[in-house]
């Protein structure tokens, strides 16, 4: 399998301290992306790092249990600068295309 391929096949990362908003940003996703993709959660930085370098993508989900998004996301850019990483700390506002 290529290392493209193998990447498509990982897992995306929900990331953040608040369960209910990675189960909303989950099926959100998921209703998007393909039927085949799996998720993996955490919940805090450890488990952010040691699940990254597997991942396909990490979503973080506002802050986790012992840091904020912000310091998260340079962390992981630190560490993994080809990693897609998106910070979806709050609902866009139903102007902007959300739900509100």
């Amino acid at each position: 399998m290529s290392p493209l391929a193998a990447r498509r096949r990982a897992p995306v990362l929900l990331a953040g301290a608040d369960a209910n908003r990675r189960a909303v940003l989950r099926a959100e996703f998921g209703a998007k992306l393909s039927r085949r993709t799996t998720f993996l959660q955490a919940d805090d930085v450890s488990e952010v790092l040691e699940r990254a370098p597997s991942s396909r993508m990490v979503i973080l989900a506002g802050r986790l249990d012992d840091a904020d998004a912000d310091a998260t996301m340079r962390l992981l850019g630190a560490r993994h600068p080809r990693l897609p990483v998106i910070c979806v700390e709050e609902p866009m506002p139903v102007a902007a295309g959300g739900r509100g």
